[in-house]
């Protein structure tokens, strides 16, 4: 399974999810210490790559998206399927999203300020609206 992360309108960033052997990305999978690699980068094509990134702004655009949000995708060679959009990634020490940043050199407390600055940037654009 490969993950994209969405902040706002910034770029996304592939990264694929090794279960360490596991059939399915389960519960154990995702929390328990060890239970998956993040692998960065994913190693799919440049044009699953170029695919995946288009899917991930698409979906986020259609969905009405602000903010942040994972999207998380099925690759097969080329072929590239949306699995689904998570408005509400997860925030804990082994959760996908942070991580992903964490690999762009960005750091958790920055990422929360990045977030935060959006969210005001949005509540002042809504504001200036008149009726």
């Amino acid at each position: 399974m490969l993950a994209a992360r969405q902040r706002g309108s910034s770029r996304v960033a592939a990264r694929r999810i090794d279960t360490k052997g596991r059939d399915w990305y389960d519960y154990e999978a995702k929390y328990a210490e060890g239970g998956m690699e993040l692998v960065v980068p994913a190693r799919i094509s440049e044009q699953a790559t170029g695919r995946l990134r288009d899917l991930a702004r698409q979906v986020f655009m259609l969905c009405g998206c602000s903010g942040l949000a994972r999207c998380d995708f099925f690759v097969d060679d080329d072929e590239v399927l949306v699995n689904e959009l998570n408005t509400i990634p997860g925030f804990t020490e082994t959760s996908v999203y942070g991580r992903l940043f964490e690999a762009d050199g960005i750091s958790y407390p920055d990422l929360c300020d990045r977030l935060v600055k959006l969210a005001i940037e949005r509540h002042e654009k809504a504001r200036s609206y008149e009726f």
